[in-house]
C-alpha cells in the first residue's frame, strides 16, 4: 500500500480569539478524515470542520483506519485580544461609586455603553460610575488587531429582607427560619448568634428571633419574627392484636392526650402512605414478617406528632400429602390437608383419571377414605383440587395428584 496524499487548506492563518476558520482536507483517494485535537472544532470526522480556537493551535488530520499512516497539519495563530480588568466586587450600596476598569492600558481604545440610557457613550479607560439601580455596562476594546466586547453587571443593593417560617412551634420540635432576600450576603441571627441564611431552632418558650443581613458593599438590613409555643400533645397507638396472619385485617386506634376534637392523622404501613385520616384504621396485613405502622397526628397549628407500632405477621402455610394408604391400620388412612395455618378450609374435590368427581368435602378433618359410593377404588394417582381462603377472603386454589396405595 502507498501512503495517502493529504492536502489541507484554510481560509485564514491568523485570527482573533474564537474567530471562525474554515479548514478543508482533500486526499488522493476516498477516505474518512480524523481531526485532532477536537477542541474548537465543529466536527472531527469530516473533511471540512470549522475551527474557533481561543489560542494558537495546530490541528492534525489523518486518514482513519489507513494501512499506511498519513497525516497533515494546519496551524492557526490567534492574536492577543484586548482585555478589561473588571472589579472583583461588583456590589454597591445606593449612592456608592465604583471604577469599572482596574487596568489602564494606553495601547487600547475603549468605548463604554450601558443599559441605563442616561449613561451615554464614554471613551475613557477607567470610568467611575454611581448607578442608582443594577446596571449592565458594555465595553468594546481594540488593540489595532483585535476587537473584543465584554460586559459587567454592577449590582446596586436595592434589596429586601424578610423572615420565612412558621409563627409558632410545638414543644420539642425544631423549626427552620430563613432570611429571604433577593441577593446574597452574610447573615447573623440573634439570640442564637448563628451565621447562615437559615437556622433550625427549638425554643422552649416564646422567643423573638432577629437577623442582620450584610450584603453588597457593606449594606445592612434587619428583620425580626416572634415565635410562640403551641399546645403539646402525646399520641398513643394500640392494636386489637399484636400478632396476625398474612392478609388478616389489622385494627389500630390512636389516642391523643390532651383530647383533641376530631383529630386528623396521616397513616403509613411499612413506609407507604395508606388511605385514612381518622383515629382508627382497619387494613389488611402484608406477607410479613413484620408490619410497622406510623400514625402521625396533624394539629390545627400544623404540628406533627407520630406514634409507631409493630405487628408480627405470621405466614399462611399448608401441607398436602402426596400419598395415602387407606388400609384401616390407623395410619395415613385418609387423604386430607396435613396442616393448614392461617387459612380457612373451603372445599376439597378428588377426581378419577376420567375426570369424574369421587370425593367432594367441605370439612378439612373428614378427608377421603379412598372410596367412591362405598366402593374401594384401586391404587392409582388421583387429581385433586383444594380451595382455601385467606383471612381477607381471597381464594387459594391448590391442584395436584395424590397416590392411593393399597
Amino acid at each position: 500500500d502507498q501512503p495517502i496524499d493529504i492536502t489541507v487548506t484554510q481560509d485564514k492563518d491568523t485570527i482573533c480569539a474564537e474567530e471562525p476558520v474554515q479548514l478543508m482536507a482533500t486526499a488522493s483517494s476516498d477516505i474518512v478524515f480524523v481531526w485532532s485535537p477536537e477542541g474548537g472544532l465543529s466536527c472531527t470526522e469530516c473533511p471540512n470542520p470549522i475551527a474557533t480556537p481561543s489560542s494558537t493551535i495546530t490541528y492534525n488530520v489523518a486518514a482513519k483506519d489507513a494501512n499506511c499512516p498519513s497525516s497533515q497539519t494546519a496551524t492557526i495563530i490567534v492574536r492577543e485580544s484586548p482585555s478589561v480588568q473588571f472589579p472583583i466586587d461588583n456590589n454597591l450600596c445606593p449612592g456608592e461609586s465604583i471604577t469599572l476598569n482596574e487596568n489602564n492600558d494606553p495601547s487600547i481604545t475603549y468605548s463604554w455603553t450601558a443599559d441605563d440610557p442616561d449613561f451615554g457613550t464614554v471613551t475613557i479607560a477607567q470610568p467611575t460610575v454611581t448607578p442608582s439601580q443594577t446596571t449592565t455596562y458594555t465595553v468594546v476594546t481594540s488593540n489595532g488587531s483585535c476587537t473584543r466586547t465584554q460586559m459587567i453587571t454592577i449590582n446596586v443593593a436595592n434589596d429586601n429582607l424578610s423572615i420565612d417560617g412558621p409563627d409558632g412551634v410545638c414543644p420539642g420540635y425544631p423549626i427552620t427560619l430563613t432570611a429571604v432576600t433577593e441577593g446574597t450576603g452574610d447573615y447573623v441571627w440573634m439570640p442564637s448568634s448563628i451565621n447562615s441564611q437559615s437556622i433550625s431552632v427549638e425554643p422552649t418558650a416564646a422567643t423573638t428571633y432577629s437577623v442582620t443581613y450584610t450584603y453588597g458593599d457593606g449594606c445592612i438590613l434587619e428583620a425580626s419574627k416572634p415565635i410562640v409555643i403551641y399546645q403539646d400533645y402525646t399520641v398513643t397507638l394500640t392494636a386489637e392484636k399484636d400478632t396476625v396472619f398474612a392478609e388478616e385485617i389489622i385494627k389500630l386506634h390512636a389516642t391523643v392526650d390532651p383530647t383533641l376534637s376530631n383529630p386528623t392523622f396521616k397513616w403509613t404501613q411499612n413506609g407507604n402512605d395508606v388511605d385514612g385520616s381518622g383515629a382508627s384504621l382497619a387494613i389488611k396485613s402484608t406477607s410479613g414478617p413484620l408490619d410497622e405502622f406510623i400514625a402521625t397526628l396533624i394539629t390545627p397549628d400544623g404540628c406533627e406528632y407520630p406514634a409507631t407500632i409493630a405487628i408480627v405477621v405470621l405466614p399462611l402455610t399448608y401441607e398436602i400429602p402426596n400419598a395415602f394408604t387407606p388400609n384401616s391400620d390407623g395410619t395415613n388412612d385418609l387423604f386430607r390437608p396435613a396442616r393448614i395455618v392461617g387459612y380457612k378450609f373451603s372445599q376439597m374435590q378428588v377426581f378419577n383419571r376420567w375426570g369424574q368427581v369421587v370425593y367432594n368435602g367441605k370439612d378439612s378433618t373428614a378427608g377421603w377414605d379412598g372410596k367412591y359410593k362405598d366402593k374401594e377404588l384401586p391404587s392409582d394417582a388421583y387429581p385433586y383440587v383444594i380451595e382455601l381462603l385467606t383471612p381477607s377472603g381471597t381464594k387459594k386454589v391448590i391442584k395436584g395428584n395424590v397416590t392411593l396405595l393399597r
